[in-house]
């Protein structure tokens, strides 16, 4: 199982993307922007 991060500014788009990652069987986190991006990378 890999970890994935999301980072679009649309909610729909991370839903979207969120959905069909953890259906895959890969943990996800989503975020709306570059700097909460950088904070979950961390």
């Amino acid at each position: 199982m890999a970890k994935v991060l999301v980072v679009d500014d649309e909610e729909t788009i991370r839903k979207l993307l969120t959905a069909a990652t953890q259906r895959a069987g890969h943990e996800c986190i989503a975020v709306d922007d570059a700097f909460r991006a950088l904070d979950a990378f961390s």
